[in-house]
């Protein structure tokens, strides 16, 4: 898909030196750029996504479970 875009002046003389240095065309940089950013931005939805159940949450242990663990393990008398 072809589409047009506009971009200050000394953002596009970058883009074309950049281009020029990796020996790609400037809509191969333009479209590594965007997927970029966009794999980025996905990043960083999931973290606040899995931030947002977990801040929410206490590091404590149920007492209950807690004990019925504790009592699941198999008592021994040796020493260390």
């Amino acid at each position: 898909m072809k589409t047009a875009i506009s971009i200050p002046d000394d953002l596009y003389k970058n883009a074309e030196k950049l281009a020029d240095k990796l020996k790609i065309t400037r809509s191969e940089l333009y479209q590594r750029a965007i997927k970029s950013f966009l794999e980025d931005n996905e990043n960083k939805n999931i973290t606040k996504k899995l931030n947002d159940i977990y801040e929410n949450r206490s590091s404590k242990i149920d007492s209950g479970i807690y004990n019925i663990q504790y009592n699941s393990l198999e008592k021994n008398n040796e020493s260390w």
